[in-house]
């Protein structure tokens, strides 16, 4: 059996615990990408992909809004164009970073076998990459392009998934 560390569980001789799921890093391609030309026309290009609130993080209000002034920073000293990729769990989150980044960012919000999804077109083409940190499938396709990339993680402690029965 194997399992992400993040469930906590007690070690066991016939489990194998991983710091990343075993993703195989292909992802679809993005086959309508003429909605992104802007931002792969731009010389410096951040993508964001967006995790969402688990039962182990609970984005707030205040983690929205270091992310999006970290994003804003990016924005205005690299001019940097921005792509933020929702995930299926994005949202609440999601919306409220809509709210705050700059005028010019791109948005994508998922939806299930959308052909435009630009999630593959941000791991292949960003300059700057940022994954959340609470997903660990999305850093495991980051690592997996074999470049650098950037994890914003939510700035409270996780809770563990198990810590719950022990109260």
């Amino acid at each position: 059996v194997v399992q992400c560390a993040h469930y906590g569980l007690p070690p066991d001789p016939h489990r194998i615990t991983t710091l990343v799921p075993l993703n195989s890093g292909k992802v679809p391609d993005c086959l309508e990408k003429s909605t992104y030309q802007a931002w792969l026309d731009s010389a410096n290009r951040t993508a964001v992909l967006l995790g969402g609130s688990t039962k182990s993080y609970d984005y707030t209000d205040e983690d929205v809004n270091l992310l999006v002034s970290r994003l804003s920073e990016i924005h205005g000293h690299a001019g940097s164009s921005i792509l933020v990729i929702g995930s299926r769990r994005s949202g609440a989150f999601l919306e409220l970073i809509k709210e705050k980044l700059p005028r010019d960012s791109f948005i994508y919000t998922w939806k299930p076998n959308d052909p435009a999804n630009p999630y593959a077109l941000a791991l292949q083409e960003s300059n700057h990459l940022i994954v959340t940190g609470d997903s660990e499938s999305m850093i495991a396709d980051a690592l997996a392009q074999g470049r650098r990339f950037s994890i914003f993680f939510c700035p409270h402690e996780p809770t563990r998934r198990f810590d719950r029965f022990s109260k």
